[in-house]
């Protein structure tokens, strides 16, 4: 199979989201290393009159802090990992199934209800496959965030041709998100969630972006919310 390898920037920064890119990043550092001197400094000027058993709580807290710092870490370097892709006509159907396939196990334990729709007819989108198992990773997992309040939590998965586009679309009836929070779920460290570093949806964002593609959040009803992302179709899918 021929593929086509590219290298393509993130949209040119203008000033304004490089301020605010900054801001946020001196922002999310600076939460863990203040609790951690802060923490410090505590234990230091009582570590005497501190019995065993508070120390060690100090020191726990201290950790975790740590492991907050690394998980950032580690968030920042798998959002610059896909600098080359490799753009070739890619099975969506059987991508997305085994995707879930590897999630399945989390959806099952959460009794999380699943239905996935995919097309009779070949489905081929020009994409990276990596990048957009990457992409749809990153959605899904938020999708299933969202529904972790939820008695009766679903996930509805769904693939299809859109003109000469690929549609897929992951939708939950979880918590939804603020209309105004809307425009800015794609930003960096913009995250309502308690756990993560809140580049998830951005590094989506950007993968998409990068392969001609695109993603959108609409509200669902009555609950919830629906990732509607695009891709360009392969020159040739095969539907013959």
């Amino acid at each position: 199979m021929n593929t086509t390898e590219i290298k393509s920037q993130w949209p040119p920064i203008v000033p304004d989201v490089l301020d605010y890119l900054f801001f946020s990043l001196a922002h999310e550092l600076g939460n863990p290393i203040n609790s951690i001197k802060m923490t410090l400094e505590v234990l230091l000027n009582n570590f005497a009159s501190y019995p065993e058993t508070t120390r060690l709580e100090y020191l726990k807290s201290i950790h975790a802090e740590f492991f907050r710092l690394e998980e950032l870490l580690n968030a920042i370097r798998s959002f610059n990992q896909f600098e080359h892709l490799a753009i070739q006509p890619t099975d969506i159907p059987a991508l997305l199934r085994n995707l879930l396939q590897m999630l399945q196990k989390e959806i099952d334990e959460k009794k999380i209800a699943l239905r996935v729709s995919c097309p009779e007819y070949p489905v081929r989108a020009s994409c990276d496959p990596r990048a957009l198992h990457m992409s749809l990773l990153q959605v899904i997992d938020n999708a299933l965030d969202a529904l972790a309040e939820r008695s009766e939590p679903a996930l509805a998965v769904a693939v299809e041709r859109q003109g000469e586009s690929c549609l897929i679309r992951v939708g939950d009836n979880g918590c939804g998100i603020p209309e105004e929070r809307r425009k800015e779920v794609f930003l960096p460290f913009c995250s309502g969630k308690h756990r993560g570093a809140g580049l998830g949806l951005t590094m989506a964002k950007k993968l998409l972006m990068r392969m001609n593609g695109d993603i959108e959040l609409v509200p669902r009803h009555p609950q919830g919310t629906e990732a509607q992302i695009t891709l360009p179709l392969a020159l040739s899918h095969g539907d013959g």
